[in-house]
């Protein structure tokens, strides 16, 4: 088997039988086909387990999702240190910007050891009254808080299901009545706390 290196989309290049290629025309199939393969890897986001990016065979099956073109990964557990090590070094990887998700609707304590955990989104929907501008300042700066540590260790995709109303969800969502969750996030600090995550670019 004659393997050679074809340029093909977002990454330099793809090995190749180069017994399967008879034509330029077999090249060009060749190179589009693995485009379309890489295309399909950016919808896909893969679990990441924090605790095990210290072995060795579990770092290079993550580097090889990267070179593959995957779109990026969901965060469970890990210490701050390792991980914020990790993720830096899948995204210098990455030619394109990977997204690094995780539930920290409790803070990034809730993942990564280490870092700091907050009450429950129901628990914030309770303590707080945003009619009080002491209550809606103290509010946001726990916001604050939980979006700078995420940053901090690589987290650019945070899940914090503030606006489901849903009953499966208990504790994590911020209330079961739609008139109490558009009472607690029609308030005016309601665009910053909900402010969309964005694709590093």
């Amino acid at each position: 088997m004659l393997i050679r290196k074809i340029s093909c989309g977002y990454h330099n290049s793809c090995p190749t039988d180069m017994n399967l290629i008879h034509s330029p025309h077999d090249e060009e199939e060749h190179r589009e086909a693995c485009h379309s393969r890489q295309k399909a890897y950016q919808v896909i986001i893969s679990r990441l387990d924090g605790l095990r990016i210290s072995e060795l065979s579990y770092r290079e099956k993550q580097f090889e999702l990267v070179d593959k073109g995957i779109g990026g990964f969901i965060l469970f557990g890990g210490s701050r240190a390792e991980l914020k090590s990790f993720i830096s070094e899948l995204q210098a990887r990455s030619r394109i910007p990977l997204l690094i998700a995780s539930d920290i609707e409790r803070g990034v304590g809730q993942q990564v050891e280490g870092l700091t955990s907050f009450p429950s989104q129901m628990a914030f929907a309770a303590g707080f009254d945003l009619s009080q501008k002491t209550d809606t300042e103290l509010l946001v700066q726990a916001i604050r808080a939980i979006a700078g540590e995420a940053a901090d260790i690589g987290i650019n995709m945070p899940l914090i299901p503030v606006l489901d109303v849903n009953k499966i969800l208990t504790i994590r969502s911020s209330a079961h009545e739609h008139s109490r969750m558009i009472l607690l996030w029609s308030h005016d600090s309601a665009p910053f706390i909900l402010k969309p995550s964005k694709r590093p670019t």
